[in-house]
């Protein structure tokens, strides 16, 4: 099966248990995946990069996240970044951003209820760009989207 194509277990896990936990867990499955890789993040991205596993772990502060990701924006900016240029940082960047929107009860208002199968299709389509392991998206992708729990609850 084609990797793609897999990706449509998130819709499944959200219709069971909803948007925020699918945005939450298609945030900390990207972490887990770029963390994952060889190739060493370029120095902007992997400051943020520390940020976001701060997320996954639930021990960063909302400003530091929003620092985080300025930095990268601002970065992206004075260089004159275009969105095809710089894949790994605006990923990072854009996983800022969702971890910061989760953080407040409002903050996903505005995400389209097909958010998390395309943001990990799209993101998966850019990291693939900076070094591809599928393998490991794979394994990761069922860890972090289990449709069957013994108890019937939300996953853990």
């Amino acid at each position: 099966m084609h990797i793609y194509d897999e990706i449509d277990i998130i819709e499944d896990f959200q219709k069971k248990f909803g948007l925020r936990q699918s945005v939450r867990r298609a945030c900390d499955l990207l972490v887990s995946y770029i963390g994952g890789l060889q190739k060493p993040l370029p120095e902007i991205a992997a400051q943020g990069f520390n940020v976001a596993i701060k997320c996954k772990e639930g021990s960063a502060l909302p400003d530091e996240v929003e620092t985080a990701r300025m930095q990268i924006v601002n970065s992206l900016r004075e260089w004159g970044a275009y969105y095809s240029q710089y894949p790994i940082e605006h990923m990072v960047s854009f996983i800022l951003g969702c971890y910061r929107d989760l953080a407040h009860e409002r903050g996903l208002a505005s995400y389209d209820y097909d958010f998390p199968y395309e943001f990990v299709s799209a993101s998966l389509e850019r990291i693939d760009t900076f070094e591809s392991n599928h393998e490991l998206f794979r394994k990761l992708l069922k860890e972090y989207f289990p449709l069957y729990t013994k108890s019937g609850a939300t996953p853990a």
